[in-house]
């Protein structure tokens, strides 16, 4: 992580350079929103010591990256989990990192908390410059940023190693899909009213 062997990197140094979102965190104590998004301030505060005025600051500001501004007195335990979700992300971005790991963040979502959360990554990708390393199992979703112009890499993984490198409309061919998900596939692409072209992945049926 920065030429630096991350083995031998101490847990607070690499949290400064490098933030995780999980893909389900459990509601086991009713923290308030800001609680929470103030954890992501934890390395930049000194063992013994709250946050400051401006750790406050920078969760408030990272909760209204995310659209949660009037989130941050509710009790955690009593979100969503699609807000839930936004919260961890808000949490992440607290840590003013360059880069996050996000775990699957949309699993276990429905149609429109998978979308409200996606639409936020393209949007904190476009504001901020953030780089953002995402694992997910649906490769419609690198697509979906491929069509918000987002600059994407797919890599695809295979018993443990990368199969597939480039970006999406390179990688995520018929081939490729029948290949490493042992699906038949088709790749379609949508002309819409803006002119923008939108290309998806419709599964027809498994490989036996």
């Amino acid at each position: 992580l920065n030429k630096r062997n991350i083995k031998t990197t101490s847990p607070g140094e690499t949290a400064k350079q490098l933030a995780y979102v999980p893909q389900l965190n459990e509601k086991t104590f009713p923290y308030s929103v800001i609680d929470i998004v103030l954890m992501g301030r934890a390395a930049h505060i000194g063992l013994f010591s709250a946050p400051s005025s401006r750790d406050v600051a920078v969760a408030e500001e990272a909760l209204e990256l995310v659209g949660l501004t009037s989130f941050k007195d509710r009790p955690y335990t009593q979100l969503s989990g699609g807000e839930a979700q936004l919260v961890l992300l808000a949490r992440a971005l607290a840590q003013k990192t360059k880069m996050i790991i996000m775990d699957e963040p949309t699993a276990h979502l429905d149609f429109k908390n998978e979308l409200t959360v996606l639409e936020t990554i393209v949007q904190l990708v476009s504001k901020t410059g953030l780089s953002i390393i995402m694992a997910t199992h649906f490769p419609n979703h690198a697509f979906y940023f491929e069509n918000n112009s987002i600059d994407i890499s797919v890599a695809l993984m295979s018993r443990m190693t990368f199969s597939a490198v480039g970006s999406p409309s390179e990688i995520l061919s018929e081939d490729n899909l029948k290949s490493i998900y042992s699906i038949n596939a088709k790749v379609v692409s949508h002309r819409m009213d803006n002119d923008s072209e939108l290309r998806q992945i419709i599964p027809i049926s498994t490989v036996a």
